[in-house]
């Protein structure tokens, strides 16, 4: 089991996210910035093959998870994943 934040929702213009997030985090979670669809396949993502979906979508290979960090994203739709039952806390700009 595992549990998302979703910090900017999916964009269905077509059109990307761009920044800088800077979290902390009361669990250690995962950075995930999704890219649908998928247009640029590079080193730093592992596309994905999503039931249903007519459309590949990548996401950001984030490494371990961590209690805080910052990440410079670009992407459809970015999220905080956490792999676990417990209730997390984040603060983020």
């Amino acid at each position: 089991m595992f549990q998302v934040a979703v910090l900017l929702p999916q964009r269905d213009d077509g059109k990307f996210y761009t920044g800088q997030l800077t979290y902390t985090s009361s669990r250690p979670v995962e950075v995930t910035v999704l890219e649908l669809p998928l247009t640029n396949e590079t080193a730093e993502t592992q596309p994905l093959s999503v039931p249903g979906l007519n459309a590949s979508i990548a996401a950001l290979a984030a490494g371990e998870p961590r209690n805080f960090g910052s990440v410079a994203f670009t992407g459809s739709e970015l999220a905080l994943v956490y792999r676990g039952m417990q209730p997390f806390t984040v603060s983020y700009g």
